[in-house]
């Protein structure tokens, strides 16, 4: 099996036995979106600003970074591993969305973004010995960054 023998035939032609078994799924969207529990058995969906739509988002983490008590969201992602013609998604630099965890149906009101480059994967919130609170950042091909967050604070319901 090559590239050529599939080269210019439509998905019909090349599945042609199996897309009457198909089953057909419909997207609504493609934004990230933030899913709260409201506690009652469902759930209310806000996308994610603007700002945090530059790229793919592949790691969510939530953290007081301003210190106001309510927990926002840091937010991360990119993909280089793309067709040369696609270019690659490189514009979402790590970004803190301010108290995200308060809001119902609002919108995130503040953002800001760090300058941190590359393909970050995974971030883990930890707590350190001295109770200050630190961001694990895991980035392809880059040693492991941490961010400091501050002492710990007890966090608004």
């Amino acid at each position: 099996m090559n590239y050529s023998d599939f080269a210019g035939l439509s998905v019909d032609k090349i599945f042609a036995d199996q897309i009457s078994q198909s089953r057909i799924l419909t997207i609504n969207t493609l934004s990230t979106t933030l899913f709260l529990n409201d506690r009652r058995g469902k759930f209310i969906s806000s996308p994610l600003p603007f700002e945090a739509q530059y790229g793919p988002v592949f790691a969510i983490v939530s953290a007081d970074f301003d210190k106001d008590g309510v927990n926002d969201l840091l937010v991360a992602g990119n993909l280089y591993g793309v067709a040369p013609f696609e270019g690659r998604y490189d514009a979402l630099m790590p970004t803190i969305l301010r108290g995200a965890l308060k809001m119902k149906t609002e919108r995130f009101l503040m953002y800001e973004t760090l300058n941190i480059q590359g393909e970050i994967r995974h971030m883990r919130k930890i707590t350190l010995a001295n109770n200050m609170t630190a961001i694990i950042l895991a980035i392809n091909n880059q040693p492991l960054r941490f961010l400091s967050t501050g002492p710990q604070k007890k966090i608004r319901k």
